[in-house]
């Protein structure tokens, strides 16, 4: 029978404590290692910050080609990522499993330049403060889930009021185009995506309903920053 004679704080020692195979008591650190890259270029993104949400002192700062690394990463199911950088919103990438040893994560980051051409393109007027929402409508076999009408997307707050936006989709450009041009999600370049503009700060939940059971995933919004789901 493995004893913890010990259990120190998550937030403390950088790990969590469990018992292996052979009855042990032993320390579990998780290395996350990846690239960063623009939403919207897809180029890679040097001086980037990138920091585990909960953990500032888990952090590192991406090399010129992108690259980054962090150790000693606590051992979780669902570790979140945000990536900062000036001329960048802040962004919270979708969360990764991390359960032993390396994982492999490349995150995004969301120019501030490109996030006002979405507001422009679909003529809204941006509120100073408030976050950006933008989805991956993608099923568990990595197939885009098209044919998804905005009626069925929502953004709620914990009293199930709308929040925000949209839903918008992603035209064949690469930005979002107005509800009367695409009313439903589409694939292009092999994706389906929709996004949510002048989200306020708080959490939230996305509600997708296509078909049962209705596909939820949280949402959290930093103040002026940039979220990421993939649902």
């Amino acid at each position: 029978m493995c004893r913890h004679p010990r259990v120190f704080a998550l937030a403390a020692v950088s790990a969590l404590i469990s018992c292996g195979s052979d009855g042990v008591t032993g320390l579990v650190a998780v290395t996350v290692t990846g690239d960063v890259l623009d939403y919207f270029t897809t180029t890679a993104v040097s001086g980037a910050s990138v920091t585990i949400e909960g953990a500032p002192s888990l952090n590192a700062t991406t090399a010129a080609d992108g690259a980054y690394t962090v150790a000693n990463v606590p051992a979780t199911e669902s570790l979140l990522l945000v990536v900062s950088k000036g001329a960048y919103r802040p962004t919270r990438n979708v969360p990764v499993a991390a359960t032993g040893g390396t994982v492999g994560a490349d995150l995004a980051v969301v120019g501030v330049s490109d996030v006002q051409r979405q507001y422009t393109a679909v003529a809204v007027t941006p509120t100073a403060g408030m976050g950006v929402v933008f989805v991956e409508l993608v099923d568990g076999s990595g197939v885009p889930r098209t044919g998804i009408p905005a009626a069925a997307i929502t953004l709620v707050d914990a009293t199930q009021s709308p929040a925000g936006d949209g839903p918008y989709f992603f035209g064949a450009a690469g930005d979002i185009v107005p509800q009367i041009d695409l009313s439903q999600s589409t694939s292009f370049g092999g994706r389906a995506r929709t996004a949510f503009l002048n989200v306020p700060v708080g959490s939230y939940t996305l509600r997708i309903a296509a078909g049962s059971p209705t596909l939820i995933a949280p949402v959290v919004i930093a103040s002026g920053g940039a979220t990421l789901v993939e649902r």
